[in-house]
């Protein structure tokens, strides 16, 4: 029998904290998309505290997140959504180098509009990966 630790890991989820003190923010990271990771393509997420928003700090996770998706771990493409009234949200998906991708159809019901960005390794500079 497979122990957890034996499975392939999944998600990358880590702690933003700031380096004078140590204060945690958020967190960053992302999950493969599938359950095995096989098509190396995984959605990138992030969370700050209201407080720290606008400080470029969700921009600075989401380029490291990129960094070990990339370079460490062998992702092709990597996929970012944000409510598109997020303007902040949207500028450092931009900062990251990521696109803005045609919106799909969906059959289910509306819920509040967003866009999906995307970067894909091609587009990662090699001194970057």
């Amino acid at each position: 029998m497979l122990a957890h630790r034996d499975l392939p890991r999944s998600r990358y989820f880590l702690a933003i904290e700031l380096r004078a003190n140590a204060v945690v923010l958020g967190n960053a990271g992302f999950e493969w998309s599938g359950a095995d990771g096989e098509s190396r393509e995984g959605r990138l997420g992030y969370f700050l505290e209201p407080r720290y928003w606008d400080c470029g700090y969700a921009t600075e996770a989401a380029s490291l997140v990129l960094d070990l998706a990339f370079g460490k771990l062998d992702a092709r493409v990597m996929r970012a959504s944000c409510d598109e009234r997020n303007s902040a949200s949207e500028r450092g998906m931009q900062r990251c180098g990521m696109q803005r991708e045609p919106r799909l159809r969906s059959a289910r019901p509306p819920r509040l509009p967003d866009l999906t960005r995307r970067v894909e390794r091609s587009l990662v500079s090699p001194a970057d990966a």
